[in-house]
Formats: structure tokens, sequence, C-alpha cells
């Protein structure tokens, strides 16, 4: 082997070797950068839960933007940049791939805080599972995967929404549908539903009055949530 081949080889490794370190640093960079904006994130509140929070523009909200972008060049392997040279994707082009992103991305902002900042996946899908299977164990199995919230936390927010409940229901002296805004225009139906069920005496029969409310949706701004309880101590 000549001394010319041998230094070559020894060029491609230091070459490698500073690419692999450069790439490395690079990294670790662009970690900090997407660790200190999930550092600066502000949860959804759940005492009480608001319903407005629990949907997709508002997950969107919650997780920051670098994380978002690199997500969004991981998981749809964009050609280019959308825009400028300069720009960031601001949505995916694919509507499934664009909820996995989201709901991986919440995910990490979950995880990287230890649970302390609540995202709409991880509360809307504990409390989905409980309502539906009721089961412990299963959200105690979602929650250790890192996919929801603990059960105790689940209860804390069902808590939370009785509560307010009545304690609005105190304040207005009538229980008010939380998608009913006060103060806007109300239309109201109400009849009875006898139902004559046979019975050999004619008693224990169904009679039951049902009310419906309508209300218009209203243009501009949603007015700000009132909060009627008090939700400073835990229960």
């Amino acid at each position: 082997m000549s001394l010319e081949s041998s230094r070559t080889k020894g060029d491609f490794k230091a070459a490698e070797t500073d690419y692999g370190k450069e790439l490395t640093v690079t990294l670790f960079h662009a970690l900090q950068i997407i660790k200190s904006d999930i550092k600066n994130c502000n949860g959804i509140r759940v005492q009480p839960l608001d319903k407005e929070d629990i949907c997709l523009s508002k997950a969107k909200e919650v997780i920051p933007e670098s994380l978002y972008s690199l997500l969004c060049w991981v998981i749809s392997n964009p050609s280019k940049i959308q825009g400028d040279d300069s720009a960031v994707p601001t949505k995916c082009l694919n509507e499934a791939d664009e909820r996995r992103i989201i709901m991986i991305a919440q995910d990490i902002v979950y995880s990287a805080t230890h649970g302390r900042v609540k995202t709409p996946k991880h509360v809307a899908l504990g409390m989905s599972v409980r309502h539906i299977t009721g089961s412990k164990q299963v959200i105690t199995l979602l929650n250790r995967m890192g996919h929801c919230s603990s059960y105790d936390e689940i209860e804390a927010v069902d808590t939370g929404l009785a509560r307010e409940i009545l304690a609005s229901t105190e304040s207005c002296g009538v229980v008010i549908p939380t998608n009913i805004s006060p103060g806007a225009f109300v239309q109201a139906a109400c009849d009875n539903n006898d139902v004559n069920e046979e019975t050999l005496d004619g008693k224990n029969t169904t009679h039951a009055t049902t009310l419906v409310l309508y209300q218009a949706g209203q243009f501009g701004p949603r007015p700000p949530t009132i909060v009627h309880g008090d939700h400073s101590t835990k229960r």
C-alpha cells in the first residue's frame, strides 16, 4: 500500500468522524431549541374543563411550532419547504398525517413535561375510555404508555365539572347547559311524554316532560368562560 493511498483513507475516516460529530452537535442544538419551546407551552385548563378545548384545532395551538415542523418533515416527508426557503410548514397537506403529527406532538409535550402540561388528547382520551369501559386498568395502561392522563387526574376532571355545574346552578338558580350562553336569545319547546304501560292496576305508568332549548350560533369572538365554582382545592 502506497503512502498516498494510506493518507487518502485516513482523510476519509477523519472526514467521516468530523461529519458525525457535526451532525450530533446539530441535532443536539436543534432539540435544545424544541425542548425550550416545550417548556413555554401552556396546556388546557382542566379545573373546570372547557368543551371547546377538546378539539383538534386547540391541540395544534398547544404544541410548539418547531415541534410540529419537525414531525411534519419526518412523517409527511415533503419534497421541499412550502412557500419560500425560509418558511416553515403551517399545515400538512394530508389530513391523516396532520392528525398523526398533532397526536404524536402532544405525546412528546406530555412526556417532556412529565404530565404537567395538560393536552386535549390526554384528557379527552382518558375521559372517553373511562366513560366507555369504566376500566381503571385500561386507563392506567394507556397512561404508562404516555397516551392519556392518569385515572386519578381523569376523576378530578369529572369532579371539577360536577362542582362547576352545582356552583352555576346556585348562582343562576337553574341548571344551564354549557353550550347555552346566558344573555343571548333562547327558544324553548316542551311537551309531555305519556306512556301507558299495560299493568294490572293501571299504575306505574310513565309520565314525563321533555324540554328542549335552541340558541342560534353567535357571530364574532366567543365570550370568555365564567367560572362559578371554587376549584382551588383538589377533590
